[in-house]
């Protein structure tokens, strides 16, 4: 008999991200497709004892592909490095809460149930991907912050808060301030912010410095031009000076930290080694599965394999082994890129070339 196998995640961790009924994850790196009404549902789900039973056998589920893979390439993965926290570990004690779509920017490979702003170029969108979303009919499920509040206070020993935007979200916001009225969680849970760095409020900053743990995770895709047009309508300046403030006045600080987050796309992979160059933090790269028209075998062949000579990050060099060529979806691709362009006054031929070999 296969040896049981444990993650932190499948066990300690609440995911909840409201889209058309919570999204049914272990961990936001999971592969799921199941929707439930409540969060109460989430832990009981179909999905979730399927891979809970798969993990009982010893059986590696398709759904955790992204831990397998890096386990595999001998590189960290999310359910290795939480493996410590199981020794004393009791109940829900980590929370991924991604409450809603309020959002400053609309990144290309983003859509209208994670960025409110995008509804700004939702005809590009709804004829892009065959669609007919409206804020009308969006639907989306309102956050259960009772519910979230009730079994974070003096339990909770992360809260991890990413949208959208957290800076533009009041309910979450306001949810923190309930959360450092209780001492037990000023000294022990650590706050975790995702975000795309542009707006920072010195009243939240405030906020979250009454927590004795504290992380700012930085959404950063490229280089300078690359990722203002990824992340439209960043200013890269504003991010680089907020960026760099956060990294000086965090180093070498026990209690805080900083990281960047890097999703991998047809949009960014040749900037990516620039991107690493020059960063002087903790990264964390994911693969963009959707939509499928920005993955990576969207790029023409000669792209690839001119980047397979240069490049010798294990991470990246995986990837490529396992590209296939599209080209249906390399044709939508430069006719998404196009109408951005044309709507948006951006120029993404000259931005990134590489999408339009």
């Amino acid at each position: 008999m296969k040896k049981k196998l444990k993650c932190y995640y499948l066990e300690h961790h609440k995911y909840v991200n409201p889209i058309l009924g919570y999204l049914v994850k272990p961990c936001c790196r999971a592969r799921t497709d199941e929707h439930v009404q409540t969060i109460q549902e989430i832990s009981n789900s179909k999905q979730i004892k399927e891979i809970k039973d798969s993990f009982a056998k010893g059986i590696k589920h398709k759904a955790c592909y992204q831990c397998w893979n890096n386990e595999k390439l001998k590189l960290p993965s999310k359910r290795k490095n939480a493996m410590p926290k199981f020794k004393n570990a009791k109940g829900i004690e980590d929370w991924d809460i991604r409450p809603e779509n309020t959002c400053n920017l609309k990144c290309i490979m983003c859509d209208p149930h994670q960025s409110s702003k995008w509804f700004e170029d939702i005809d590009i969108y709804n004829n892009t991907f065959a669609t007919d979303l409206s804020k009308q009919n969006l639907n989306a499920t309102e956050t259960d912050w009772e519910y979230i509040t009730k079994n974070t206070i003096n339990k909770a020993k992360r809260i991890y808060i990413a949208g959208g935007e957290p800076f533009y979200m009041k309910k979450a916001i306001k949810f923190l301030q309930i959360l450092s009225e209780y001492e037990w969680n000023r000294k022990n849970t650590l706050i975790d912010i995702q975000t795309n760095g542009i707006s920072f409020d010195d009243t939240t900053l405030e906020l979250i410095d009454k927590f004795n743990l504290q992380h700012i995770g930085f959404s950063i895709d490229g280089w300078s031009k690359v990722n203002e047009i990824i992340r439209f309508p960043t200013n890269w300046k504003t991010l680089y000076n907020n960026f760099t403030y956060f990294e000086k006045n965090y180093r070498n600080v026990s209690n805080k930290s900083i990281s960047v987050n890097i999703t991998i796309s047809a949009l960014n992979l040749p900037d990516i080694p620039n991107l690493l160059g020059n960063l002087n933090v903790r990264t964390h790269m994911h693969e963009l599965y959707n939509p499928e028209i920005l993955h990576i075998n969207s790029l023409k062949p000669s792209v690839i394999q001119s980047l397979k000579k240069s490049t010798k990050n294990i991470f990246l060099r995986d990837l490529m082994n396992k590209y296939e060529y599209n080209e249906k979806n390399n044709i939508k691709m430069k006719e998404y890129l196009s109408a951005l362009d044309k709507k948006r006054g951006t120029d993404s031929v000259a931005v990134l070339p590489w999408c339009w070999v």
